[in-house]
């Protein structure tokens, strides 16, 4: 490692140097002359704010600026001409001729200013040339090339030796702080593999006099102690928010937002949209379901404010999915929460048309009392006919009383949060009872109603309730029977249960209406429902009384032959 390190060392520090040497003399060079064209123009400038002495003697003007202008070994010309080129003196002859023809010369007259590298007809030498338009004379200042590429040569000879210095001295250093560094970086490279293993246990030791070595030594130490409690905390955090979020009864998705690639994904959003996603999947590809989630994510991205929608997952049963969507401003992705809201809708349809359906209940009675009462006090009516106009009367009020009876019976057992007090009592007593009180109304159609339960079945649960359970399904029974039909009253203990069921040889229930005949005012024949008096609530209030002691309702029935109710009530603990 040590040779590996002195290597690298000598390597970058060569290359460093002959890129820096490489790069610099050229720059060294350039600024040298610009230093130089910048030298001359200032010359020139001040040279040529003496006019007026110049005009006076320009022979002698040139000569005495020329001598100044002489430093070392580095000789300045200084040429005057008139604007058409004609030489009018010289610092270093005393010949006239023209020089219109030079390059220099003409871009100054067109410019202001002129520079070029060209060979001097006098001496025969190359020379840079610098030429400045005062507007009355041109000045120029000349400099052999000899002697810059002179000064080039030194500069670039010094920078040669430093880089070579640089280079020796780099050597040297190198082997020296190698031997001193080379086992402290092993330990230093030890300790950092281990802790980007995992093991945030590991620590650096290193000596007192390892320097800036032991700074990053300690550092490193400090660095895999916070590690080690950032990824406790880390932890602690994570197993708390997935315990949160897998405990909540919605779901909860989050996607990041390059390719919607799911990062959060609970156990209740899988159960509500289906499938089986996992973690790092784009949600577009995992079902239609989750690609839904995904555009109402990507709306709230969009809008950057929470999205709420609603959407029918297709199936049996069909589910109603509510969606809140929000952005995560940090990842640029975003999260929903999925709700199942299938039941809440229903409730929400069931509140709806139950307020429609009581009030038309209520409305039908009601309306028919004021106009039977409108009649009556309208005129004198005979004693029969006022008689009659009352049993209708009364018929309604009763129906009236009736209905607003099964309502308060059946908020009363809705608003049992909890199963009621119960007493063990004989099924077959109280449907002793039941077959009396119904006795009447079947002797009116011939109905004959029968029992079929052991003497010594009992149950635990409130009397009332089985009596209102027995006399519900009764009364349908014989309203609902054919002339002469029959009625059973059955109970029987089954495996941990007890088996109600009411039977009768009736006109049946169609098909499509059995799954609906426990809704609220929920009647399979309107007309005839009405004209025995019933409330469309008796089978809802079956349901519930069953529902309160966790049993469980079925119906069989067969159109023109019959029905049978049967409940299972599980044996109380």
């Amino acid at each position: 490692m040590k040779r590996r390190f002195i290597h690298i060392a000598l390597i970058a520090v060569t290359v460093s140097l002959v890129i820096a040497l490489a790069l610099a003399v050229p720059l060294v060079m350039r600024i040298y002359s610009r230093d130089i064209q910048t030298e001359m123009k200032g010359t020139l400038v001040l040279i040529a704010s003496d006019e007026e002495q110049m005009e006076r003697d320009p022979v002698e003007f040139a000569i005495a600026r020329g001598d100044m202008l002489r430093v070392d070994d580095r000789e300045i010309r200084l040429t005057i001409l008139d604007r058409d080129g004609m030489i009018l003196a010289d610092s270093h002859t005393a010949d006239r001729y023209s020089e219109a023809d030079e390059k220099e010369i003409a871009q100054a007259i067109e410019e202001g200013w002129g520079f070029d590298i060209h060979k001097s007809s006098r001496t025969g030498t190359y020379c840079y040339y610098a030429a400045y338009d005062s507007g009355n004379y041109i000045y120029r200042l000349s400099l052999e090339i000899s002697q810059i590429a002179y000064a080039m040569i030194l500069i670039g000879l010094s920078c040669i030796v430093g880089a070579a210095a640089g280079i020796v001295v780099a050597v040297l250093l190198s082997r020296y702080f190698a031997r001193r560094s080379a086992r402290e970086v092993h330990t230093l490279a030890k300790v950092a593999k281990k802790a980007a293993s995992g093991d945030l246990t590991v620590r650096a030791r290193m000596d007192e006099d390892s320097g800036e070595l032991r700074d990053i030594g300690n550092a490193v130490n400090k660095m895999t102690k916070a590690l080690a409690r950032k990824n406790r905390e880390l932890s602690a955090a994570n197993d708390s928010l997935n315990a949160i979020l897998q405990g909540m009864k919605d779901g909860v998705i989050a996607a990041d937002g390059e390719a919607g690639n799911i990062i959060i994904l609970t156990e209740t959003a899988q159960r509500i949209l289906g499938g089986s996603p996992q973690k790092g999947e784009p949600l577009e590809t995992v079902g239609p379901n989750y690609a839904y989630v995904r555009d109402v994510m990507n709306r709230s991205c969009a809008e950057k404010h929470p999205v709420q929608c609603d959407f029918t997952i297709a199936g049996s049963p069909e589910k109603t999915v509510s969606i809140w969507a929000a952005p995560l401003r940090q990842t640029e992705g975003a999260i929903a929460v999925i709700e199942d809201v299938t039941h809440v809708r229903a409730l929400e349809r069931m509140r709806r048309d139950f307020v429609a359906n009581v009030t038309h209940e209520l409305k039908t009675p009601l309306t028919s009392i004021r106009g039977y009462i409108e009649l009556l006090s309208s005129g004198n009516r005979d004693e029969q006919t006022a008689r009659q106009f009352y049993e209708i009367i009364e018929i309604e009020a009763q129906r009236l009383a009736n209905l607003i009876d099964d309502l308060l019976e059946l908020s009363s057992i809705e608003q049992t949060n909890t199963r009621p007090k119960a007493e063990e009592i004989s099924v077959a007593q109280v449907a002793r009872e039941i077959v009396e009180q119904a006795a009447p109304m079947a002797a009116k159609t011939g109905v004959q109603i029968e029992t079929d339960i052991p003497p010594e079945l009992t149950m635990r649960m409130m009397r009332k309730h089985l009596q209102e359970l027995l006399m519900n399904l009764t009364d349908n029974a014989i309203k609902y029977n054919r002339p002469g039909g029959q009625v059973y009253i059955r109970a029987r203990r089954g495996t941990g249960m007890t088996v109600l069921s009411v039977s009768d040889t009736g006109i049946g229930i169609p098909a499509e209406s059995v799954d609906r005949i426990f809704e609220r005012f929920y009647r399979v024949d309107k007309g005839r429902s009405r004209e025995l008096g019933g409330t469309g609530l008796g089978l809802s209030i079956v349901k519930h009384i069953a529902g309160l002691y966790a049993g469980a309702v079925q119906v069989d029935s067969v159109l023109g032959e019959g029905t049978t109710f049967t409940i299972r009530f599980p044996d109380a603990e």
